[in-house]
């Protein structure tokens, strides 16, 4: 393990953190049991506190500022609940480090078409090859320090840039970067699949499930509030209406015009192809001042009229963050400006 960096992409909320460092004392301790010594072992928003961290770029200079001319060659990424068995990762590291062209190791995902969420991009050149591969971060990636310091010099050269501003799937976006395709093209990704999906014998790391803290938090302690158009009203907020909205006590759609009959509110926001913010804005406020005088509701669920969800489960997620900060945002991440030179290469 002296050559390995573990770093933990962690966030400052306190159940998050409290996972890391769990899963902080249970890699020093494994490394400790194997080779009587604690490993190089990081929780980003403690020792690296940069925004951004979750999308990778923003960790990397900081980490080759303190690791370059070490003995370090390799820096494992995992996730917060990423469970990692030190003996099988350090035996697959060895087999990779004998392998000088393997440059970045992980759990290989692949599109099978072109995507929205990653912008219809589709490397038909390498289909050849077994396609455009990219890590699952949930299972955690290797990079040799190698690589990083030469992409930290590509970007810093403007040779290498991400190819949107806003940064959505953080995994396929860094395998991009890498990448870089045109005439001097980067290495992909290694599929390794001692880095698993699901935990099996010869698994060096494997994502856990997310469990409950204590028992779920009650249904209607949330107020649901669903960002609709008056075009769908008779679709797909009806879908809603009919699937998880009947598992809810306070549900409320909002929209471009009122319609008692779901019921809908108008926002006053026409709809637009560049609304969504205002919308998402004008909800919010609508919805606090709703709930002014219902002490009982300690959440706002925002969805649009075509989520899917899970209505105990998000109770039971929900679980893990009571009596935690006094505003506290889920939900899916997305970034603006990260893959820029003044962002990751500073």
């Amino acid at each position: 393990s002296r050559n390995v960096v573990f770093t933990i992409v962690s966030q400052s909320e306190p159940y998050h953190a409290s996972v890391a460092k769990r899963l902080k004392q249970d890699i020093e301790n494994q490394v400790l049991q194997l080779e009587n010594r604690y490993p190089k072992t990081h929780i980003t928003h403690e020792d690296f506190p940069v925004a951004g961290a979750w999308t990778i770029l923003p960790l990397l200079a900081p980490l080759t500022s303190r690791y370059k001319r070490s003995e370090v060659r390799w820096v494992l990424f995992v996730e917060t609940h990423t469970a990692v068995r030190c003996d099988k990762l350090i035996e697959a590291l060895a087999a990779a480090d004998k392998q000088e062209d393997v440059m970045w190791i992980g759990y290989p995902l692949s599109d099978e078409e072109p995507t929205i969420i990653h912008h219809f991009t589709f490397y038909e050149e390498l289909e050849e090859e077994g396609g455009f591969t990219y890590p699952n971060f949930a299972s955690g990636f290797a990079m040799r320090i190698e690589l990083i310091e030469i992409l930290l010099k590509q970007i810093e050269s403007g040779h290498r840039r991400l190819e949107a501003d806003f940064s959505i799937d953080p995994a396929y976006e860094l395998a991009q970067l890498v990448y870089g395709g045109g005439s001097d093209p980067g290495p992909l990704l290694t599929p390794d699949l001692s880095f698993c999906i699901v935990s099996g014998d010869n698994c060096a790391t494997y994502p856990r499930q997310f469990g409950v803290c204590g028992s779920a938090i009650p249904e209607d302690s949330i107020f649901f509030a669903v960002k609709t158009w008056s075009g769908f009203h008779q679709t797909r907020a009806r879908v809603v209406k009919k699937t998880w909205g009947r598992h809810v006590s306070h549900l409320q759609f909002f929209s471009d015009k009122d319609d008692p009959t779901l019921p809908a509110i108008s926002t006053g926001i026409p709809n637009s192809k560049t609304g969504h913010c205002a919308k998402t804005m004008a909800i919010l406020r609508m919805v606090l001042k709703r709930i002014e005088h219902m002490p009982h509701i300690k959440w706002i669920f925002l969805a649009d009229d075509d989520t899917i969800l899970g209505v105990q489960r998000l109770c039971e997620v929900l679980s893990c963050y009571r009596g935690g900060d006094d505003v506290t945002v889920l939900g899916e991440r997305y970034g603006y400006g990260y893959g820029k030179k003044e962002t990751a290469a500073k």
